[in-house]
């Protein structure tokens, strides 16, 4: 986990609509820095504009995990099957799970905000 002074990282799962929501949300942050993202299809959204950013891309979550460490991994699939799957595979590791509920809320709280 980073502290007060670092920048935080993380890692998206999902390169649909929230993905992409979520890459443009953190570009140009000072306090936190997306380092991948992950979705079964090269051509999602999310990956192509990952990929014009320089941000990591991965069509496996394996792959994914064992490069990256983030300090908050968002799955944002809406799959409660995969998000299963991600929990298993966090288990022991020092990353934050934060779920597509979550993730959906925190966007949708921007949003009225910028309103």
């Amino acid at each position: 986990m980073a502290n007060e002074n670092s920048i935080s990282t993380i890692g998206i799962i999902g390169g649909g609509k929230v993905g992409v929501h979520l890459l443009e949300l953190f570009s140009g942050s000072k306090l936190a820095k997306v380092i991948y993202i992950v979705d079964r299809e090269h051509s999602a959204p999310g990956l192509v504009k990952a990929r014009a950013d320089h941000i990591d891309t991965f069509t496996d979550i394996d792959a994914a995990l064992a490069r990256h460490t983030a300090d908050f991994l968002f799955e944002v699939t809406g799959s409660d099957k995969l998000l299963e799957c991600v929990r298993g595979k966090l288990d022991g590791k020092p990353t934050e799970l934060v779920t597509h509920e979550m993730a959906f809320v925190i966007l949708q709280v921007i949003e009225q905000r910028d309103l």
